[in-house]
């Protein structure tokens, strides 16, 4: 059953002419350019899981921003890939380019570097578009202000942006400008979702990405990707555990030497990801709550079309 958040912090910019106005909006942009913290940002809430690794983002994430004149349906995409190596890879890839097809405003996010490969092949795919483009170039914080024209005057001779907004939504420098020009490019329209929905996604889709974003950033590159996690039982208030919300999810890697890594001795790595883990899922339940992990071994899920169905990984998006 989809979950509807409750909408805690809006933003109170209006449209000047009170016209409301509604879309989808698309964030696209290559690994670790800062994707999900900029919607985490505008959201005011953390929906998107964060780590260094790149491809931390697996599925297309939506979260609602909503104001007196809109409201603005943001879809978190993964990064563009060289080359999808495997099932996984290619579910990845099709879920941004599927949100890219549905979105009505596309929002290309770099970092404050010269344009490479990856974002020539994101140029190439705007052009085919035909939408209205935002470029945010995000991390500005992390380099001296004369080096950011040149990188901004080279964008703009590939492609006609309608705006381009320099950002750093680390330090909350610029969104308000973003939230202002994304409302002034959507169309006119009711509301898409209620006014108190935040996302579409399942409390249990919530917390299976916690953990996985506790294995990211607590283990080395091995096992992180040839990780995903199943919330076997959700039991809110469970009278057999004092009354928390009982969990249990079996975190999946590819071969017993990575289970070994991820239990680690006596049970002690595990132990700390179920305990970071709980600190977040808590707070985002806003209640008590019972995690047990389990590791089991699979080989080569990441292959398997059926377990990745099984497991949630969708080729497209079914909220829009």
């Amino acid at each position: 059953m989809a979950w509807g958040i409750k909408y805690k912090i809006k933003w109170e910019q209006k449209v000047p002419d009170n016209t409301y106005k509604s879309g989808h909006v698309a964030l696209l942009g290559r690994s670790n350019v800062g994707k999900s913290t900029l919607l985490n940002e505008l959201l005011q809430f953390k929906l998107s899981i964060v780590s260094p690794k790149p491809q931390t983002t697996r599925h297309a994430i939506l979260g609602i921003a909503h104001g007196d004149y809109y409201q603005v349906a943001f879809l978190d995409t993964p990064g563009m890939m060289r080359r999808p190596e495997h099932q996984l890879d290619r579910r990845m890839v099709a879920a941004m380019h599927h949100a890219l097809e549905q979105a009505d405003l596309l929002v290309l996010v770099v970092d404050p570097r010269m344009p490479g490969d990856i974002e020539e092949r994101f140029i190439e795919e705007l052009k085919r578009q035909q939408k209205p483009v935002l470029l945010v170039v995000n991390k500005v914080d992390t380099i001296a202000k004369p080096r950011l024209l040149p990188i901004l005057e080279d964008y703009e001779r590939r492609f006609t942006f309608n705006e381009m907004v320099p950002v750093s939504a680390r330090k909350r420098d610029g969104l308000d400008r973003v939230l202002e020009l994304i409302v002034k490019h959507l169309p006119e329209g009711a509301p898409l979702y209620s006014s108190e929905e935040l996302t579409d996604r399942t409390e249990r889709f919530l917390v299976s990405e916690i953990i996985r974003e506790k294995v990211y950033l607590l283990y080395q590159d091995e096992v992180p990707y040839a990780t995903t996690v199943d919330i076997e039982d959700f039991i809110e208030e469970s009278p057999d555990h004092g009354g928390k919300d009982f969990i249990s999810a079996v975190v999946y890697v590819e071969r017993p030497t990575q289970r070994g890594i991820l239990i680690g001795g006596g049970g002690q790595a595990l132990k700390t990801v179920g305990m970071d883990a709980r600190k977040d899922i808590e707070a985002l339940l806003e209640r008590p709550v019972h995690l047990e992990l389990w590791v089991k071994s699979r080989t080569h899920w990441r292959h398997s079309a059926s377990f990745l169905q099984e497991m949630g990984y969708d080729s497209g998006l079914p909220m829009v």
